[in-house]
């Protein structure tokens, strides 16, 4: 499960993460980068990574990192993108500093650390991020780089769940199916797995799972 929950949550993160500014010139950088013409996207973000507007400095910033960390346009150097990344965190970007907790949890770029993932992810949903707290509720959940605390993965997970990350449900049903963290009830199960199951291919195979195991509930 907890790979699969890492991998939605990985797309989900990238989607649309960062504001386009229409009426700065780093929009054609980002314009340029979706027509694969690498090379003059990243002098573009080069130009302004280091902007005075904190938002055009993230956005810069971000391609760029994605660029090194692919190797787009520019040698690959996962070192180098978790530069870029951490600078972004440094300076206050919350997506960065999710990036930044997940580079020091995958050791991508860096080594492994998990009290410095934690510190990062920590910083994020202080920002409320959403995708920071899910990462969170995860590691606690499955105990990765922690001790396991059900309960302070759930809070994390609900606190995610309420500004409507999907698999953050995912999590909160499972805890009501194994009663980890809370008493087992089915019901809320299914009702959490009901509301989100039409939301993607993910929710609907992990909506028929469940009624394929417990039958009688999802008769009712």
């Amino acid at each position: 499960m907890r790979n699969i929950l890492l991998l939605i949550s990985a797309i989900l993160i990238c989607i649309g993460v960062y504001l386009i500014f229409e009426d700065k010139p780093i929009q054609q950088g980002v314009k340029y980068f979706k027509e694969h013409k690498y090379k003059e996207a990243f002098k573009i973000f080069e130009k302004y990574k280091d902007d005075k507007d904190i938002r055009i400095s993230a956005v810069a910033r971000y391609y760029l990192s994605t660029m090194y960390s692919e190797g787009l346009g520019v040698r690959q150097d996962l070192n180098e993108a978790f530069y870029i990344t951490k600078k972004s965190a440094e300076m206050g970007d919350k997506h960065a500093q999710i990036s930044t907790g997940e580079a020091y949890l995958k050791g991508n770029g860096t080594y492994v650390d998990y009290v410095k993932a934690i510190y990062w992810l920590k910083k994020s949903s202080e920002q409320d991020s959403e995708d920071a707290q899910f990462l969170l509720a995860l590691m606690y959940y499955e105990g990765e780089g922690v001790d396991i605390n059900y309960e302070l993965a759930l809070d994390y997970a609900k606190k995610a769940a309420s500004k409507g990350h999907i698999v953050a449900e995912i999590l909160i049903a499972d805890a009501y199916t194994t009663g980890r963290g809370v008493n087992i009830n089915l019901g809320e199960a299914y009702r959490i797995l009901f509301k989100i199951r039409n939301a993607g291919d993910f929710t609907k195979n992990a909506f028929n799972d469940f009624c394929n195991t417990y039958v009688e509930i999802c008769k009712k």
